[in-house]
C-alpha cells in the first residue's frame, strides 16, 4: 500500500527535512504489480500525488485527477479551484503510481531507513493537468463534447494550498531512482486502463 500525506509547508519546494503541518493521510492500493510488490511497506518521507488506475477506478481518493477523469468520462463540467491571483490553479508534483512503487522497492533493498521524497520535482498547475486529461481522453473518446473543455472557475475553498512539489535529489543519489513517466504518459495510460476496465471507451 502507498500512503499519500497531505501537507503545507512554510518552504517551496520541499525537502526531506522540511517542517510540515499534516492535514489528511490517504492510503490507496498501487496497480499493475504483482501482490509483493504491490504491498512492500512505504520507506519514503514525502510522496507527490500518484496517478493510477485502480486509484481511480475504484474512486478511493477525491483528488483532483480523479475527479477531472470521473466527470469527463459522465459527461459532467470540471471545476478548477484557484487563488485570486493564480487563475491557472494550484500547484502539484503528480507521479505515476507505479513509479512510486519502483521507489518503495529501492528504499526497501537499501535497508537503511532512511527518509526520501519521491515524486517527479516539477511543479504542475491544475489547469494544465486538466488540459492534458481532456486532450487525452478526447483522442480516446472523440464524441467528448467541446463544451466540457474549459473547466468552470471557482475560488480556492479553505485549507487549498497554493504549491506542493517536492525535491527528489536524494533518492536519486542514495537510491539511483528516477521517475520513469512524464505526465501525460501517465495520464493516457491510467485512462487507458480505466476506460477498459470500466467499458466506457465509447466513440
Amino acid at each position: 500500500m502507498l500512503t499519500l500525506l497531505n501537507y503545507s509547508a512554510s518552504v517551496y519546494p520541499l525537502v526531506e527535512a522540511s517542517e510540515l503541518t499534516f492535514i489528511t493521510v490517504l492510503v490507496i492500493i498501487a496497480f499493475g504489480y504483482d501482490r509483493e510488490s504491490a504491498l512492500l511497506p512505504l520507506l519514503v518521507g514525502g510522496i507527490s500525488l500518484a496517478l493510477g488506475g485502480l486509484v481511480i477506478a475504484s474512486e478511493i481518493s477525491p483528488k483532483v485527477q480523479g475527479i477531472f477523469m470521473t466527470n469527463l468520462l459522465h459527461g459532467k463540467p470540471c471545476i478548477l479551484n484557484h487563488f485570486p491571483d493564480e487563475p491557472s490553479g494550484m500547484t502539484r508534483d503528480y507521479c505515476y503510481v507505479g513509479d512510486v512503487v519502483k521507489a518503495n522497492a529501492r528504499a526497501l533493498a537499501a535497508g537503511s531507513g532512511a527518509t526520501f521524497n519521491i515524486g517527479t520535482g516539477q511543479g504542475t498547475k491544475t489547469l494544465e493537468l486538466f488540459n492534458i486529461i481532456y486532450s487525452s481522453m478526447k483522442k480516446m473518446r472523440p464524441s467528448l463534447s467541446e463544451e466540457l473543455s474549459r473547466p468552470e472557475s471557482r475560488q480556492a475553498r479553505p485549507g487549498d494550498i497554493r504549491r506542493s512539489c517536492l525535491v527528489i535529489e536524494k533518492a536519486r543519489r542514495e537510491l539511483g531512482w528516477e521517475p520513469e513517466m512524464d505526465l501525460e504518459s501517465g495520464i493516457g495510460m491510467t485512462l487507458e486502463w480505466w476506460m477498459n476496465e470500466a467499458g466506457v471507451r465509447g466513440s
